[in-house]
């Protein structure tokens, strides 16, 4: 599985617009973490802060040299991985009153968060490998179903937080992938519908949002039917 996962000759491009900002709440965290650690003591939280620093440096560097091609060929892998780990936290023993880690030793891992790796993996696959982006058609409601069952899973550790952050990442996937955007719209407007009824005058106002929304979006087909229909009526 792991053959051809690092290409060492590729070039690497760093977006320092992106890495920049990172690396300046990096700093400052650590200079927070200083006025408040003993420096004296050598297993302080600021010692130990900079030693997963460095290996968090050495493992971005690593990663610069993962073929993306790795991440295309075994994404349903991924998917299967990620619903097993996630899984398993169900008869993991609670924290604070969740199950959302797995215990390996004195070692507490949350595969949710490793899980997002895998999910926008997965998904990129799963859609991009849908040929009728254009329509409701079977497959795109089969992606839809796979695409919610980690989040449902999610729920239930309960981290509704982390949740919710799995089931933002489609919205863009759905728009890379070319869907037409109001099938975007279409299938998130029930979850803003349910947040908009927590407020009357807001609900009130994301209706007639979505009634001329959903107007414009039929009026293209109406226009090409009544084309057709007054064509043909005259020839």
């Amino acid at each position: 599985m792991f053959k051809g996962l690092f290409n060492f000759k590729q070039s690497v491009n760093i977006r320092w617009v992106i890495i920049s900002p990172i690396l300046v709440f990096i700093f400052l965290g650590l200079i927070s973490l200083s006025s408040t650690s003993d420096l004296s003591v050598i297993n302080s939280p600021f010692y130990k802060q900079c030693l997963w620093l460095f290996f968090g440096i050495l493992f971005f560097v690593l990663v610069q040299y993962v073929r993306i091609q790795f991440f295309y060929d075994y994404s349903y892998i991924f998917y299967i991985i990620l619903i097993l780990l996630i899984g398993v936290t169900a008869f993991a023993p609670k924290i604070e009153g969740s199950r959302r880690w797995i215990i390996l030793g004195s070692i507490y891992f949350q595969p949710s968060e490793l899980g997002k790796v895998l999910y926008i993996a997965s998904m990129s696959r799963f859609f991009s490998d849908n040929k009728s982006k254009f329509l409701f058609s079977p497959y795109l409601i089969i992606i839809l179903f796979l695409s919610i069952i980690p989040p449902l899973l999610i729920i239930q550790q309960p981290d509704l937080g982390t949740a919710i952050a799995y089931l933002s990442i489609i919205i863009p996937i759905l728009y890379w992938s070319k869907v037409k955007v109001y099938i975007i719209f279409f299938l998130i407007s029930p979850i803003i519908s349910i947040f908009a009824s927590y407020q009357l005058w807001i609900f009130y106002i994301w209706m007639f949002c979505f009634i001329i929304i959903s107007n414009n979006a039929a009026i293209p087909a109406n226009k090409t039917n009544i084309w057709k229909a007054s064509f043909h009526n005259r020839y």
